[in-house]
C-alpha cells in the first residue's frame, strides 16, 4: 500500500510530547519513594533562552528547559519518487541545584540527583518512539556540561547544568517526480 504522500510529524505536537516524556520521568533517592525528576518542565526559543535560565534556575531545584533548535529534510531519490524525513534538533537544558555546593549540583548527592544523573537518566529513558505522536522517534546524540559565567555565576552558587543534545526523527513525505519538468 506504501505511506500516505505526507505523513511528516509537525513540530508543535512534537515538542508537547516530549515535555510530557520528561515530565513523566522519575528518580529515587537514598532515602523515601521515587519522585518526578524534574520539578519544571518547559519549551523555549532560542532568543527567550537566556531569561528562562535566569528565572528558572533562580526558582526550582530540578529543571529541564526543552528548545527546539531546527530541523532537517533528509531526501532519497528512488526511481521517480522522493522520500523525504525530517530530523528536528532538541536541546534540553537540564540543571540541579545543591544550595551552597556547585559541585553536588552537578555530581549530586543522597537527596539530589545532580545533572549529570538527570542528563543520564533522559539519554536511558527517553530513546525510541515518542508517544502521542505516530511515526516519531529521539535519539540522543550527546551530553555536554554547562558552564555558567560571570554575574550569573555568582547568582547560582551550587548549580549544576548539562545540555542534552536530541534528535526527533519523524514521519515520511514521498513524491512522485514522474511527471515533473525541470
Amino acid at each position: 500500500m506504501g505511506i500516505p504522500d505526507d505523513n511528516l510529524a509537525r513540530t508543535a505536537p512534537i515538542l508537547t510530547a516530549l515535555v510530557t516524556a520528561i515530565s513523566g520521568i522519575q528518580w529515587t533517592p537514598d532515602t523515601g519513594p521515587a519522585e518526578a525528576a524534574f520539578e519544571t518542565v518547559s519549551i523555549y526559543d532560542l532568543q527567550d533562552l537566556f531569561t528562562a535560565m535566569k528565572e528558572l534556575v533562580a526558582a526550582k531545584s530540578r529543571v529541564a528547559l526543552v528548545v527546539f533548535e531546527g530541523s532537517s529534510i533528509e531526501n532519497l531519490t528512488q526511481g521517480h519518487q522522493l522520500h523525504s524525513q525530517e530530523i528536528r534538533r532538541v536541546t534540553v537544558l537540564v540543571a540541579d541545584r545543591n544550595w551552597g555546593d556547585r559541585k553536588k549540583g552537578f555530581m549530586g548527592d543522597s537527596g539530589s540527583p545532580g545533572a549529570y544523573r538527570l542528563g543520564d537518566l533522559l539519554k536511558s529513558a527517553l530513546p525510541g518512539p515518542l508517544d502521542g505522536v505516530g511515526q516519531v522517534y529521539v535519539r540522543c546524540t550527546g551530553i555536554e556540561p554547562m558552564m555558567i559565567q560571570g554575574q550569573d555565576r555568582q547568582n547560582q552558587v551550587g548549580r549544576g547544568a548539562v545540555a542534552v543534545a536530541l534528535e526527533i526523527c519523524g514521519g515520511e513525505k514521498l513524491t512522485e517526480l514522474r511527471f515533473r519538468t525541470y
